[in-house]
């Protein structure tokens, strides 16, 4: 059962047992009972129904030019500015929202 996180963040265990942080409008392909049946009472997430396609919303990365997610490190935005034609000394020095705004 796939759920949608409807919340702005929901830390959802795998099936090894590793915590994701996963996003609003993001799909969880599987939670444990236990964290599912938590996380609907909760209003959190949602199942994904038969009529709602179970993919991962489009708009935060663009795949085609290599932008990174607004939550990718700063060094991922470091490299794509560079891409971009930024001086790579020039773009480490600005922190992390400033590569956004100029980049994203």
């Amino acid at each position: 059962m796939s759920y949608i996180v409807d919340a702005p963040l929901v830390l959802a265990r795998d099936q090894e047992g590793k915590v994701h942080h996963c996003y609003q409008g993001a799909v969880i392909p599987w939670l444990p009972a236990d964290l599912a049946a938590h996380l609907l009472e909760l209003g959190m997430v949602r199942k994904v129904s038969a009529s709602e396609p179970a993919e991962e919303p489009k708009g935060e990365s663009d795949e085609a030019s290599g932008q990174p997610l607004r939550a990718a490190p700063k060094a991922d935005w470091v490299d794509f500015a560079v891409s971009k034609g930024a001086d790579r000394d020039e773009a480490e020095a600005l922190n992390k929202q400033e590569l956004i705004d100029l980049y994203g």
